[in-house]
């Protein structure tokens, strides 16, 4: 892929991520202009307020909440900058193939991927994901990854990586993102795409033929147990 092609590519993303909230603007379905309608986002945990901060969801242009592409409980966005606006969320499921970003060998994303444009240079980041410890169990390790260029502009460095300064709380991630450095999907452009997610190392599975193999030492064991008995009688 050329460079022009990439921002090309890098464009319409980000324009197919705005048509959502452009769509809503104005939209009483969707008070706060984030593409997400009022309904769903009044469905999140606490009545509606998946952040605690005693203000519903749907009311607040920075706090989105919506259901996890894997329907494994809600997600809840929280950015605090000057312009304390969410724009275009979306989710999508990573494991099942359904991002446009390459897979993650190596690791499963329970709540899938999450994605949002902020218009502007720079934003703190709180995401929520409710119920986790059901999902993945309490005491699991988790990774917070993202699949951006590790050198912004450079589209050859695309890859998964664990986001540096990312604090893991429980089910909380918090973290800072500015415009045009590592986080922002697509480089300087007075807009911050952050695309990522919750992950979980996957554990390796066995070879096919690792089954056989351990059934064959069981059964030289059983019989070296009872060869052993029968020279001891």
């Amino acid at each position: 892929m050329s460079v022009r092609q990439f921002h090309l590519f890098l464009f319409a993303a980000v324009l197919l991520c705005l048509t959502p909230a452009l769509a809503h603007a104005g939209d009483p379905s969707d008070s706060d202009g984030d593409g997400i309608s009022d309904e769903v986002e009044n469905g999140a945990p606490n009545g509606g307020d998946g952040n605690s901060d005693k203000i519903q969801d749907s009311t607040q242009a920075n706090v989105t909440s919506l259901p996890s592409a894997t329907d494994e409980g809600y997600i809840t966005i929280v950015t605090s900058s000057t312009c304390m606006q969410n724009q275009g969320v979306q989710v999508c499921d990573q494991d099942a193939g359904a991002c446009e970003s390459a897979p993650d060998k190596g690791y499963s994303y329970p709540f899938g991927i999450v994605f949002f444009v902020v218009p502007c240079e720079q934003t703190d980041v709180s995401l929520i994901f409710h119920g986790v410890n059901k999902v993945v169990g309490p005491g699991t390790p988790y990774h917070f990854r993202k699949f951006d260029p590790t050198k912004p502009g450079k589209p050859a460095t695309f890859k998964w990586f664990d986001f540096p300064g990312a604090v893991i709380d429980g089910g909380t991630v918090t973290y800072s993102l500015n415009d045009g450095a590592l986080g922002d999907q697509t480089g300087e452009d007075g807009a911050i795409v952050d695309p990522g997610g919750l992950a979980v190392a996957a554990v390796p599975s066995l070879p096919g033929w690792s089954p056989l193999v351990l059934s064959a030492i069981l059964a030289l064991g059983a019989a070296y147990f009872v060869r052993r008995r029968s020279l001891a009688t």
